[in-house]
């Protein structure tokens, strides 16, 4: 067991050294991208928004832990899509790393585990950016980091299954453009889903981006109840699910 651990401890650690190598070129789709959109929505769509239709928040307030969760959420996914399939397929990185005592299970835990370590580095830095802004209400948003990191290993499990079976990388923009990105926009993220239609409502609340931005945003306003853990309750169960399902 302890082996096991530290082979999949090895695993995340290559990444992250390949990563401090070259996280310049990253910045730009890890901060600057939400913050454009903070602020291009927030402070620009925003100001043509009912406060009644967020529950009385300015819109920057409402939608700042919606794009916490979905850049989470792109970040952990993304890296076990492209990133994973680029180092099995077209690096063949894996190949020289399965000649070593490391298993495949290993090999995937490890790469689950930095895909979910890209949500929280993604989840911190957009955090920091709208606390300067003064969008968080609440001391309760640190626990947005933790939630991150379970969000980041239910997505980048998730991602790396469909990776798994993906015939080439071409494929890999279907998963963003017909799952990623749906949710991102029907998840609760920039209008509540009690707004939408009643019949589509279950239907949203299922999906597993929904109660990542539903517990984010109660944590960032500092209103937790029933509804939160709820919302937790259903980011754990996705996330003992697709771990395994991953990984085997």
């Amino acid at each position: 067991m302890a082996q096991s651990l530290v082979m999949t401890y090895r695993m995340w650690q290559r990444n992250r050294d390949m990563f401090l190598t070259t996280w310049k070129a990253s910045v730009g789709g890890i901060l600057l991208e939400p913050l454009f959109l903070l602020v291009a929505v927030g402070f620009g769509l925003g100001t043509l928004v009912d406060v009644d239709l967020v529950r009385g928040l300015s819109y920057g307030q409402f939608i700042a832990p919606g794009i916490i969760a979905g850049y989470t959420m792109f970040h952990a996914s993304g890296e076990c899509l492209w990133g994973t399939y680029i180092r099995m397929e077209r690096q063949h990185t894996f190949d020289g790393i399965l000649a070593t005592p490391m298993s495949v299970e290993e090999l995937v835990m490890g790469e689950i585990l930095w895909g979910a370590t890209k949500g929280v580095v993604s989840a911190v830095m957009v955090l920091a950016v709208a606390s300067a802004f003064g969008l968080i209400n609440s001391p309760l948003a640190v626990l947005i980091v933790p939630l991150a990191f379970l969000a980041g290993l239910m997505f980048a499990s998730i991602g790396i299954s469909y990776t798994s079976v993906a015939p080439s990388i071409s494929v890999l923009e279907n998963f963003y453009t017909l799952f990623l990105t749906p949710m991102f926009f029907f998840g609760g993220a920039f209008y509540p889903v009690e707004n939408l239609p009643d019949a589509i409502q279950p239907v949203l609340w299922v999906l597993p981006l929904t109660p990542v931005v539903r517990l984010a945003r109660d944590l960032a306003l500092g209103e937790v109840g029933l509804g939160s853990l709820a919302a937790l309750g259903l980011v754990l169960l996705y996330t003992l699910i697709m771990v395994p399902v991953g990984v085997f």
